[in-house]
Formats: structure tokens, C-alpha cells, sequence
């Protein structure tokens, strides 16, 4: 498996990468991890004899944002092709995944050097996030090459993993075979909790406070100007809290205009231990979710997965049209909100601030969706089909 970020690293996709690792693990195969380490502790070696970790860097801190991301890419590909040439055999399984971008035409092509499967998971797609953050007729005609040696990699994998219908469509007309697998909630780790039942949201806010909870990564493809503008129309109501958890390239942006604006609603904390995940979301009366509509299809919020485990309800802003605001909305675990419009979400907000029962009913409908299909067994059983057929397949080939 490859990815930037593996186990135990507390990166979201490291975490999911976690899960599949232990399915793998379980099932007798022997596993090894391909990855950097940042701080001080990362690991050397595996847990038992099924598990083995190559580090290719040992970092301070790991890039983030799109530009660093890019700008770390030639070192980590440089390091992982040697090993792979070196490490892979004829019958291996590659599971590689979006990060670092554009790392896995590479895996693919070793892969088959050698002989091997290719699976690649895809979190994200490359180099249209790009296209799409800076939308230029001379950049797309620059990521045109990128593009068509991504398209043939993609036809060359054994499967594509996606996370969402749309990504799943755009790697079938690439000539992709994909499998649909949604992000799951650790939902055997976090557990419904009634609104309050939270000691960080005791530590900081009044029981009769409404609070509207954003937890986890703060990136360039979010929206937040919505939340700002809303913000402000409540201003007059002081028992209206917004609560950021987290980090990322757009927490330092956000934290200047709410100082600048005066915006004396906003309480900020940095990210919390994954011990404390589940009292973390539960500080929340709903959560905020939010996606800048230009990268629907390429990128999926899956922190609503967590949220939803949590018995949270969403308030997700972005394209009214698009797949989390139909997840919302389907499932009516929360209410979707178009990005721009401010006074909407304000008038939403100040609706539930004055109805917790309600929130207290998304809460209880978000679990249920994650009961009924977004669960972590539900997403094992997929896995397991898709390595199970690539097996089959090995075996009569």
C-alpha cells in the first residue's frame, strides 16, 4: 500500500488506509506500507511479521496545500519508484492512493513491470484540481500531457477505487474499470451522544449556547466566505457559536478575517487527539460541511461520514445540486445550502439555534444513514470483493 501518509500518522486517508490495512491483515496477507513519517516518532518497522514499513522521507511537518504538494512531489517519486523496482514481484497487489499527486501512473507502471496488480484509490483527481483552483485556457493546455499519461495509467489498473459517483465517472471516460466505495465512519469507535454530552464543548461554551461545529482539515477546495457572511448577519444573537477544530492552508486566512471583522462568535482549537474524536464532533449542535461547487466530482467532504456516525446533522454549503448535498438531503440528515448565500444559511442557522429538537432528529437520521449503507463492515465487504476478484482473476490468468 502507498500513500503519502500511512498508519499511524493521524491524516484522514491514513486513517482509512488503516482500516483496509487490517482487513488485509486478518485475512492472512502479508502487507507492506510505503510512506513518509513526519515528527519525531514515525516508525521503522511493522506490527508482526505480516506488516512492514518502508519510510521514503522523515519529515518535520508534511506539505499541505496544493503548491506543496506539487513542490515535494520529484522527492517522493524519485525515492518510491527505486523501491518499488526493487521491492515488487510477479503476484503482488499495489494499492496506491491520490497522494502525493499524481504518484500512482508510476505505481501502475512498476506494477506491471513486474508482473503485479494494480488497484489505485482515488481521493482525489489531478491535474483537474489544479485546472479548477486556477482556471486558465494556457495552465489546461500546460496539464494537457498530465492528463493523457494520468488517462492511459488509469486504463492500465486492474481497478479504480472512487469514492463518488461523479470521480467515478470521469475515470470511466478515461477507459478506467472502477468500483464505487464510498469513505466510511468509524462507526464501531464513535457513538451517538446527546446534544451537550461533550467536555470540550463544556470547557468553552454555555448549555444554552448553539453550536455550529466545523472539525478537521481547513483546505483550498472548502468555502468559508458563506459562513463569514453569515456570521455577520447573527452577530446580534450572542448565544450563536461557530467552533473550528483543525487545520490547513485556509485556517490562517479564516482566522484574520474573523479578527479583522470583529467576529467575536468564532472560537478556534487546534486539531485534537483521535482518542478524542468522538467528544470532538459531539461539541457541535450541527456541523458545517462545506465544498467549493467548481470541484464537485473531483473532490468528496468525507469528514460528513464521521459527522453522521457521531449523530450530528449537517449543514453542508456548496452546489445545491451536488452528491453531499443530495447525501443531505436524501437521507435528510441536514439541510443544503447554496455557496454564496449568505443570509440563507443565516436564517437557517437562526432556525435551529430556536429548534434543537430538530437538530437532535438530523442527528438521529445522519446515524441511521450510516447504518444503512456508509458503515465500516459495509466498506470492509466491498474491499474485500475487490480484492477477492482480483484474486480470481490472478488465479485463472
Amino acid at each position: 500500500m502507498i500513500n503519502q501518509w500511512l498508519p499511524p500518522d493521524p491524516a484522514p486517508t491514513a486513517v482509512l488506509c488503516g482500516e483496509v490495512i487490517d482487513l488485509l491483515q486478518a485475512e492472512g496477507s502479508e502487507v507492506v506500507l510505503l510512506s513518509r513519517a513526519r515528527g519525531a516518532d514515525g516508525p521503522d518497522a511493522g506490527n508482526g511479521d505480516s506488516i512492514r514499513r518502508i519510510l521514503i522521507d522523515r519529515l518535520v511537518s508534511g506539505p499541505t496545500g496544493m503548491v506543496a504538494k506539487l513542490a515535494s512531489w520529484p522527492t517522493f517519486a524519485w525515492r518510491a519508484w527505486r523501491l518499488l523496482r526493487r521491492e515488487l514481484q510477479a503476484g503482488d497487489v499495489v494499492i496506491v492512493c491520490s497522494d502525493p499527486p499524481l504518484f500512482y501512473p508510476l505505481a501502475i507502471t512498476a506494477a506491471q513491470r513486474a508482473g503485479a496488480r494494480a488497484i489505485h484509490w482515488s481521493q482525489d483527481v489531478y491535474p483537474d484540481v489544479v485546472q479548477r483552483y486556477w482556471p486558465s485556457r494556457w495552465l489546461a493546455l500546460a496539464l494537457a500531457p498530465l492528463r493523457w499519461l494520468r488517462n492511459a495509467a488509469l486504463r492500465r489498473a486492474d481497478q479504480v477505487v472512487v469514492i463518488s459517483a461523479g470521480m467515478g465517472q470521469l475515470m470511466q471516460s478515461a477507459g478506467a474499470r472502477t468500483t464505487l466505495i464510498p469513505n466510511w465512519a468509524r462507526d464501531d469507535r464513535l457513538q451517538p451522544r446527546a446534544i451537550g454530552h461533550s467536555s470540550l464543548r463544556r470547557r468553552h461554551f454555555a448549555d444554552d449556547d448553539f453550536v455550529l461545529a466545523y472539525s478537521g482539515n481547513l483546505g483550498r477546495v472548502h468555502e468559508f466566505d458563506t459562513l463569514i457572511a453569515a456570521a455577520h448577519q447573527l452577530r446580534a444573537n450572542p448565544k450563536i457559536r461557530f467552533l473550528i477544530v483543525g487545520s490547513g492552508p485556509r485556517l490562517a486566512l479564516l482566522q484574520a478575517i474573523v479578527a479583522t471583522e470583529r467576529l467575536d462568535s468564532f472560537s478556534f482549537l487546534p486539531l485534537q487527539p483521535e482518542a478524542e474524536l468522538a467528544d470532538t464532533l459531539a461539541a457541535g449542535d450541527m456541523h458545517y460541511v462545506s465544498l467549493r461547487p467548481e470541484f464537485e466530482g473531483l473532490v468528496l467532504p468525507s469528514k460528513l461520514y464521521s459527522i453522521a456516525a457521531a449523530g450530528r446533522g449537517i449543514l453542508f454549503c456548496g452546489d445545491p445540486e451536488g452528491e453531499s448535498a443530495s447525501l443531505v438531503a436524501d437521507h435528510q440528515c441536514g439541510i443544503a445550502i447554496e455557496a454564496g448565500k449568505g443570509p440563507e444559511l443565516a436564517a437557517v442557522i437562526a432556525e435551529l439555534a430556536a429548534d434543537k429538537a430538530r437538530c437532535a432528529e438530523f442527528g438521529s437520521k445522519a446515524r441511521a444513514m450510516i447504518e444503512r449503507g456508509y458503515s465500516r463492515d459495509s466498506a470492509m465487504g466491498r474491499w474485500r470483493g475487490v480484492l477477492q476478484a482480483l484474486a480470481t482473476e490472478t488465479g485463472a490468468a
